[in-house]
């Protein structure tokens, strides 16, 4: 089971209220007599409050995100200490973005003392949106002690660590997952990982057959297997590997990807384009996959399917020196590079234009481009399946 993003938004809880509640929660849905028109002066009135929350839940179960959100907010001035208020607008916020909003929901929550582990698995899954890995690993801690499942929580810690990279930390956190839960196949497989990372491949395909044995329908450990095998140099070995985790797992992005590069490296470009193509079918706005399959067709010497597939990607470009690469290497290809610079690309706004065409007037892009473009396809390549 991969662990997915912890902040999740349940409904059950209101429509349960809403089919109990459902003969009068439109009733009377007016303020207190004794209430001025003022905003800044409201009576606490519980029962108000609890109905404008049902009609919330009302409005969220029918679409309507923005009017739940308003509709919760009044609730709050009728009973500011409703804590399935705050736990409601802080799932709203984080499925919208707003990770501030959020952020404030989860801390009123554990202020009222209130469903503490939500509220800091929330506040993890926004440190993991925000790419904050030491607010994240904080708040994953202070779910544990608030009753959240040691086992899950020490192997996702674990694999925080791993991205940091802290590998001696990583470790700590992958035996203690290991020893809460022995049989599970994510916390061996973030150990193999590790131990991967570390440069210790014995021991990660120690790790990972041994899980494998265990669980024959495991395509995230073949996977594995496969990188393991590729950082080696034994192409071969790695793509029977891949090729078992795409045959039990079809639509596996990361494998077909995999199964690509190791194509590229056997050099059978026609088979590593097949692959990235299977890939993009199945995820079109993967920019890695899209520079991969557009390397591999210009090694196929098919320039203008190339061009177009490193300008898709160019799109998703957030990385500017990345993008000036590309760019440039594009230009390249077009065989002008002169005429390249200050040529509009489809949707690219003129602010990335700019800041692209800057980087490369300062000539500080090292030549050719071709090596820094195919450079990407590696860099890129994921080390293993990491839970999301």
């Amino acid at each position: 089971m991969k662990h997915k993003m912890l902040a999740y938004f349940s409904t059950a809880s209101i429509i349960c209220n809403l089919l109990l509640n459902q003969n009068n929660i439109y009733a009377n849905d007016n303020k207190p007599a004794n209430d001025t028109s003022s905003e800044n002066i409201v009576k606490i009135d519980k029962k108000l409050a609890t109905k404008k929350y049902q009609i919330a839940g009302m409005l969220y179960y029918n679409g309507n995100v923005d009017g739940a959100i308003s509709k919760y907010h009044e609730a709050l001035k009728y009973n500011p200490d409703m804590w399935q208020i705050h736990l409601q607008l802080a799932q709203l916020y984080i499925k919208s973005g707003h990770f501030n909003k959020a952020k404030t929901e989860c801390n009123e929550l554990i202020k009222l003392k209130h469903n503490e582990k939500e509220a800091y698995l929330m506040l993890a899954s926004i440190g993991r949106a925000q790419h904050d890995l030491d607010n994240t690993i904080a708040a994953y801690e202070n779910a544990i002690k608030n009753g959240a499942n040691k086992g899950q929580l020490h192997n996702i810690i674990a694999l925080m660590y791993l991205q940091k990279p802290d590998y001696d930390k990583a470790l700590e956190y992958s035996n203690m997952a290991i020893a809460e839960e022995p049989k599970s196949k994510e916390a061996k497989l973030c150990q193999a990982a590790i131990y991967f990372k570390k440069n210790d491949k014995t021991k990660a395909l120690d790790i990972i057959d041994a899980a494998i044995k265990e669980n024959k329908i495991f395509p995230d450990g073949y996977n594995l297997k496969g990188d393991i095998y590729f950082a080696q140099d034994k192409y071969p070995e790695a793509l029977k590997e891949y090729q078992e985790a795409t045959k039990q797992n079809p639509k596996y992005v990361q494998a077909l990807c995999s199964i690509g590069n190791t194509y590229f490296k056997l050099n059978e470009c026609t088979k590593a384009i097949a692959s990235f193509k299977e890939a993009l079918s199945i995820n079109p706005q993967d920019k890695n996959t899209l520079f991969a399959y557009a390397i591999a067709l210009e090694k196929n010497q098919k320039t203008n399917e190339a061009i177009t597939e490193f300008e898709k990607g160019l799109l998703l470009e957030t990385n500017p020196q990345i993008a000036a690469q590309i760019r440039s290497h594009i230009a390249q290809l077009e065989g002008h590079e002169s005429a390249m610079l200050g040529r509009p690309l489809p949707k690219l706004s003129a602010a990335k234009q700019k800041e692209i065409d800057d980087i490369i007037n300062s000539k500080t892009l090292t030549k050719p481009c071709y090596d820094n473009a195919k450079n990407i396809m590696e860099k890129n390549k994921p080390p293993m399946m990491l839970p999301q």
